[in-house]
C-alpha cells in the first residue's frame, strides 16, 4: 500500500478521532470518512479533523456507504462483539474495501 495512492480512508469506530489524528499524516493526499454509532465523535471528527461524517448502524448492512476505501482502519470493535455481529462486519468490510485495499483490525489474539 503505498501511502501517497491511498484516495480513501474509513476509521471505524473512529470515536473523537483518537487513531484518525495519527492516521491523517499518513495518507496525506486521503480523504478520510468518519464512521461510528456516536454521533458525537463523528461530528467532532467531522469539524475537527475534517473528515466525511458517515454514520453507522448495529447492523453493518445498513451503513450507507459513499464509496469503497483503500484502507480500513477498525480498532477495538470486534473484540466486543459476538460473533455473528463480527462476521456481519467482514461481509461490510469485503464489500466496503476496494480491490487492493488493506483492512486493519486490532483483535484479542489470533484465535479470538
Amino acid at each position: 500500500c503505498d501511502p501517497a495512492q491511498v484516495a480513501r480512508v474509513l476509521d471505524l469506530p473512529c470515536g473523537h478521532g483518537r487513531v484518525l489524528r495519527f492516521l491523517r499524516p499518513l495518507f496525506p493526499r486521503a480523504e478520510f470518512t468518519a464512521c461510528d454509532l456516536n454521533s458525537d465523535g463523528v461530528d467532532f471528527c467531522a469539524r475537527v479533523l475534517g473528515a466525511r461524517p458517515l454514520p453507522s448502524a448495529a447492523d453493518p448492512a445498513r451503513i450507507a456507504l459513499p464509496a469503497v476505501y483503500d484502507v480500513i482502519w477498525c480498532g477495538s470493535l470486534l473484540t466486543h462483539l459476538p460473533r455473528p455481529a463480527a462476521e456481519g462486519f467482514f461481509r461490510f468490510f469485503d464489500r466496503a474495501l476496494a480491490p487492493g485495499g488493506l483492512l486493519v483490525v486490532t483483535l484479542h489474539g489470533r484465535h479470538y
